[in-house]
């Protein structure tokens, strides 16, 4: 998530953001919001991540890119389209 705003109106809209990024982990598939939620939020390394899970590096990565690309699909189509 983003650092924090320094005023009122920007930590609103931030905190908007962030809502909507939660929301769109959500969506996710089980393993893909486990790893988001293990790597992003509590930073943890992707080889720690991995051992967390269970599973080899090489598969934590496919996850990580699936959920990233899923991420990506769900916030652009959230977002209101500039003639609109």
């Amino acid at each position: 998530m983003a650092a924090p705003a320094d005023n009122p109106r920007d930590r609103a809209a931030q905190q908007m953001e962030n809502e909507k990024l939660l929301a769109a982990v959500e969506n996710l598939a089980d393993r893909q919001k486990k790893v988001i939620r293990l790597v992003y939020f509590k930073n943890l390394s992707r080889a720690e991540a991995a051992r967390e899970m269970g599973v080899t590096w090489q598969t934590l990565h496919i996850h990580e890119q699936v959920a990233l690309e899923r991420l990506r699909g769900i916030l652009t189509s959230a977002k209101p389209s500039a003639g609109t």
